[in-house]
C-alpha cells in the first residue's frame, strides 16, 4: 500500500498555473477513484482566483495513460452502476470542455481510450514527438463513450473523427498537429520546459478576457451566428467595466507591459 496521491498537485508560474499529474505510473489507469480525484481538483481550481490555467500531466513515460481501468468494469456492472459511471464521466468531460480557465493536456506519451477523451476535452494539447492519441475502444466491442464521439468531430470534422474512432488507429503527434488536435510538438528533452513556457504565457494573460474567449468559442461554436455574436456583446459589456481593460489600454498608451490582475 502506498501513500502516493492519485493526482499529484503543484503550482508553477508564481503559483498561477496548477499542474495536476496522473500519478500511478507506468500506465496511469483511470480508475473511478482517479477520475473522482481529478473532478475534485478541477472544482477547486475553478474557484481559486489565484489559478489562471491548469496543466494536466502524467508521471508515466511510454503512456500518458492507458485509459479506463477495465478491471473495475465487471464490479460496476454487477452493481448496476454502468450508466451512472458514464454520466459521471460525461459531467467531468463537459466541465473541462466549458472550463473558464485554460486547461493544457501535456501528452508526454500515448493517451489511450478514456485518457484521449480527457485530452480532447482540454483547450490545448502539447505533445511530445513520440506521443499519440489512440481511441482503442473498438478492440473491446465498445466505442469512445466518455464524450469522444461528441467532442472529436467538433475539433477535426466528421471524416477525420470517423477515421480515428472507427478504425481505432493511433494518431501520432505529427498527424495530430496536421489535424489541429495538437497545439505544439516538442522533443522529449525539452517537452516539460516548453510546456511550462506555454502555461506561463497563458497565466500572464488577462483572466477575464481569456474566460470570455473560452466561453464564446466553446459555447457558441454550434449556435447560429446571431446567437454567438450576442454572446460576444454580453462579454464585451462585462469586460469594459473591468480594471484589466483600463490597465491594458493604459499600458498600450504608455508603451509598457500590462500587468493584469483579473479585476
Amino acid at each position: 500500500m502506498t501513500d502516493r496521491p492519485l493526482i499529484a498537485q503543484h503550482r508553477e508560474c508564481d503559483g498561477k498555473a496548477l499542474v495536476l499529474t496522473l500519478n500511478n505510473p507506468p500506465r496511469n489507469p483511470l480508475s473511478e477513484a482517479v477520475m473522482d480525484a481529478l473532478d475534485t481538483s478541477l472544482r477547486k481550481a475553478r474557484e481559486d482566483k489565484g489559478i489562471r490555467c491548469v496543466v494536466l500531466a502524467s508521471s508515466g513515460m511510454e503512456y500518458f495513460s492507458v485509459g479506463a481501468n477495465i478491471k473495475e468494469w465487471p464490479q460496476i456492472a454487477a452493481e448496476g452502476r454502468t450508466l451512472e459511471m458514464i454520466r459521471n464521466r460525461h459531467a467531468l468531460i463537459e466541465s473541462m470542455f466549458h472550463f473558464p480557465k485554460p486547461i493544457v493536456a501535456a501528452l508526454n506519451g500515448t493517451a489511450i481510450g478514456g485518457s484521449a477523451e480527457l485530452a480532447v476535452a482540454c483547450h490545448f494539447r502539447i505533445m511530445a514527438s513520440t506521443a499519440s492519441l489512440w481511441w482503442k475502444e473498438m478492440d473491446l466491442g465498445l466505442f469512445p463513450a466518455w464524450g469522444g464521439t461528441s467532442i472529436l468531430p467538433r475539433l477535426v470534422g466528421r471524416p477525420r473523427a470517423l477515421d480515428a474512432l472507427v478504425r481505432a488507429r493511433p494518431i501520432a503527434a505529427a498527424e495530430a498537429l496536421e489535424w489541429g488536435l495538437a497545439t505544439a510538438i516538442f522533443e522529449a528533452a525539452e517537452f516539460k520546459a516548453k510546456t511550462m513556457e506555454f502555461a506561463e504565457h497563458l497565466a500572464s494573460l488577462p483572466p477575464r478576457a481569456v474566460r470570455s474567449v473560452l466561453k464564446v468559442v466553446s459555447d457558441g461554436v454550434l449556435l447560429p451566428l446571431a446567437n454567438s455574436t450576442a454572446m460576444e456583446r454580453e462579454e464585451v459589456e462585462r469586460l469594459y467595466a473591468s480594471k484589466d481593460v483600463v490597465e491594458g489600454v493604459s499600458a498600450f498608451i504608455q508603451k509598457r507591459k500590462a500587468v493584469f490582475t483579473g479585476e
